[in-house]
C-alpha cells in the first residue's frame, strides 16, 4: 500500500471528525525521532508514520478557520444541505453534470441543479461531452456505476444528502468522497447549516453593522425557503463561499452605503402580490466576521416587493455594488426576476 492510498484511509476515517491539527506536526516528528532512538521503527510502522507526517504536514499550514479538519492543497470546501466535501480548486459550477441537449462538452464542476430537465436523453452523453463533476442530490441510484471508455459514476449518501462523482479517474474519485462529512452547525466556509432567515417586519433583533469594526472576512451563504427545492428541506444551506481582505471590507461597505428602506420594486407589485413570496425562494445570509463578532445580513431577492438587506437593525435597499460582489459562483446560478436587470452587474 502506497502513501496516497493511505492518506485516502485516514480522510476516510477521519473526515466525521477529525481532531484540531494544533502541534499535530511537531507530535508526530517527536514520536517519530523516540522510535528510532528505541530501534522499534519497522517498515510496516513506518509506512503509517509517513502517512500520519503527510496528514499533518497537509493539515496544519492549510485548516480554515472554521473548522477542525484538513483541507488539501490545491483543493476547497463545498457546501450543500448540512454536507461539506472537497473539490480540486480549479473546478467550476454548473446547473447540470452530463446533458445530451448542451450538445457541448463542460468543465469540471460542481453541479447544484436549480430546475429538474426533461427530454434530454440519453442520461449518460456521448463520451465526447463527458467532465469530471460532482452532483448535490442527483437522479442517479446509490451504488457504482461503470461506464464506457473507463468512466464511472459513484453515488453515496452522506447525512441525507446524495452525492454523485462523475469522473473516470478512481483516485480522484475516492479522494472527493472520502473527504464527504456532516457540516455540523456550522461549515468550513462559516455558514451555518440551517437559518432561521429574520425579516425587518419582526423589528430590530441586534445590534446591527459596526462601522467602524474591522472586517475579518464575510461568509455568503445561500438558503432554500421553498418546500421541496430539488429533493431540500427548507432552511438548508444551498451554497457557501468566503470573501477576505479588501473583498470582505467592500461588501460591508457596499450594505452600508445603500439607502435605507427596501426595493427596488416590481414596477407591477399590485400585478404579482398573490404569488409572491414574502422572502423569495432562495435568500442570501452574509455572515460577517468582524471585531465586533459575527453579523448576519440578510439578503431577500423577491419576485415583486420583498427586496431589501436586513443587518437585524437596518433595512437596506439592494444596489448594484453589492449584487456585483454576491451574485457570483456558486450563487449565481437561480433564476433572478428581470425587473432587477438596472441593477444587474454591466
Amino acid at each position: 500500500m502506497n502513501v496516497d492510498e493511505l492518506l485516502e484511509r485516514t480522510l476516510e476515517r477521519q473526515a466525521a471528525n477529525a481532531p484540531s491539527a494544533d502541534g499535530l506536526a511537531d507530535r508526530v516528528q517527536a514520536r517519530l525521532r523516540h522510535r528510532r532512538r528505541r530501534g522499534l521503527l519497522t517498515s510496516g510502522s513506518a509506512a503509517v508514520a509517513v502517512a500520519a507526517l503527510v496528514f499533518a504536514v497537509i493539515q496544519v499550514p492549510s485548516a480554515v478557520p472554521f473548522a477542525n479538519n484538513l483541507l488539501l492543497p490545491g483543493w476547497r470546501w463545498e457546501s450543500y444541505g448540512g454536507v461539506e466535501v472537497q473539490v480540486p480548486a480549479s473546478w467550476g459550477y454548473s446547473t447540470g453534470s452530463w446533458s445530451s441537449c448542451l450538445g457541448r462538452r463542460m468543465k469540471p464542476s460542481v453541479v447544484r441543479v436549480t430546475v429538474v430537465a426533461f427530454g434530454c436523453w440519453p442520461s449518460v452523453p456521448n463520451v465526447k461531452y463527458r467532465s469530471d463533476f460532482l452532483e448535490f442530490n442527483s437522479m442517479v441510484d446509490v451504488g457504482t456505476e461503470r461506464l464506457d471508455h473507463g468512466w464511472v459514476r459513484q453515488t453515496k449518501i452522506v447525512a441525507g444528502v446524495k452525492l454523485t462523482v462523475g469522473t473516470k479517474d478512481s483516485a480522484l474519485r475516492r479522494r472527493i468522497l472520502a473527504t464527504a462529512r456532516p457540516s455540523g452547525r456550522v461549515d468550513a466556509l462559516g455558514c451555518p447549516a440551517e437559518h432561521p432567515i429574520p425579516t425587518p417586519t419582526k423589528g430590530p433583533i441586534g445590534p446591527g453593522l459596526d462601522p467602524s469594526a474591522t472586517v475579518d472576512s464575510v461568509s455568503i451563504c445561500s438558503y432554500s425557503i421553498r418546500d421541496g427545492w430539488v429533493g431540500l428541506a427548507p432552511g438548508k444551506v444551498i451554497a457557501s463561499t468566503r470573501l477576505q481582505g479588501s473583498q470582505a471590507r467592500a461588501l460591508v461597505d457596499a450594505v452600508l452605503a445603500a439607502p435605507r428602506g427596501a426595493g427596488p420594486n416590481h414596477p407591477n407589485t399590485g400585478e404579482c402580490q398573490d404569488y409572491d413570496r414574502p422572502m423569495g425562494d432562495e435568500p442570501m445570509v452574509l455572515r460577517v466576521h468582524s471585531s465586533a463578532g459575527d453579523t448576519d445580513v440578510v439578503v431577500s431577492f423577491s419576485v415583486c416587493a420583498a427586496r431589501w438587506t436586513f443587518d437585524g437593525k437596518t433595512s437596506r435597499q439592494l444596489t448594484e455594488d453589492l449584487l456585483r460582489l454576491i451574485i457570483v459562483p456558486p450563487h449565481d446560478g437561480r433564476g433572478y426576476d428581470t425587473s432587477l436587470a438596472p441593477l444587474w452587474p454591466k
